[in-house]
């Protein structure tokens, strides 16, 4: 598998995209965006603890056949499970506003 993945071309882009890219706007409100979205995955989202990491940056990922860019934000959830155990788990989050 690795030796597939490693054939794999991706392009890149030129400085002159990068600059003239449209990210969106600037989320000011990236912390209720993240806490509204665990609200849906989290199995008890009252017990949820945020730590952000960074962000929000500038950012793309490469999708197939495109880039998309937007605004990055790496943060930490500390929640409980569904075992009702607490865990961490380091989350990225991609808004485009």
């Amino acid at each position: 598998m690795l030796l597939l993945t490693s054939c794999v071309y991706f392009p890149t882009s030129t400085p002159e995209e990068l600059r003239d890219t449209d990210y969106g706007y600037k989320p000011d409100n990236y912390e209720k965006i993240v806490r509204d979205h665990a609200s849906t995955i989290l199995p008890e989202p009252s017990s949820a603890q945020y730590s952000y990491v960074k962000g929000p940056a500038k950012t793309w990922v490469f999708k197939h056949t495109h880039y998309e860019y937007s605004w990055g934000i790496c943060h930490i959830i500390r929640a409980k499970n569904s075992y009702g155990n607490m865990g961490s788990k380091l989350y990225f989050a991609l808004i485009n506003m």
